[in-house]
């Protein structure tokens, strides 16, 4: 009877984080697995002190509560969002370290994006790498995503459909290892809100 409930309670929690990992936006899905394995663990560790009979249901418990709760924190859940493809993934622009200056690349991966999404509204998020302080990095990512925006703005598009993020380094695609990985984080993503 106990392993049935625990196998219950482990079952319904992996459901519940598959489907958090099926969510619209990329950039959420890690977001929410990581509440829900984090909420199935905390409710769930002190149910399976208490007795295996209550732990799987604690677990379950946790990773849905858990995972309610970051899909109702989510910052981008005004509206449904959508991916722009872009350079690699969602990401539209890459930059030299230190600088918010829209190289030839950018400006064309942006041209090829304007040409149906003049009515979207959109979410700009700037990043950087790790170099820098963090203070730096945040602001050097509002720049970069306001690079973005004048861009788009100096092409017909409405500044009253564009929100900006800035993340800094804190959403890093890859590890800050080499200075390849880097180069790839320092990037603008776009993400349309329906």
């Amino acid at each position: 009877m106990t392993s049935r409930i625990l196998t219950f309670g482990i079952l319904t929690a992996s459901i519940f984080l598959t489907g958090c990992s099926t969510t619209n936006s990329s950039i959420a899905e890690k977001k929410m697995l990581k509440c829900a394995a984090t909420g199935g663990a905390v409710w769930g560790i002190p149910g399976a002190v208490h007795g295996l009979a209550t732990g799987g249901a604690s677990l379950a418990a946790g990773a849905l509560v858990a995972g309610v709760a970051c899909a109702t924190d989510n910052e981008y859940a005004d509206n449904d969002v959508l991916p722009v493809p872009g350079i690699d993934g969602t990401t539209v622009a890459r930059f030299n370290i230190n600088s918010a200056h829209l190289d030839g690349n950018s400006k064309t991966a942006l041209d090829s994006f304007l040409k149906d999404r003049m009515k979207d509204r959109l979410i700009i998020i700037g990043h950087t790498c790790d170099l820098g302080s963090k203070t730096y990095n945040k602001t050097l990512s509002e720049k970069r995503a306001n690079a973005v925006k004048a861009y788009l703005v100096n092409k017909g598009f409405n500044p009253e459909r564009v929100k900006i993020l800035a993340k800094g380094e804190d959403q890093p695609l890859y590890s800050n290892t080499s200075d390849e990985n880097r180069e790839k984080n320092r990037r603008v993503e776009i993400i349309i809100q329906d």
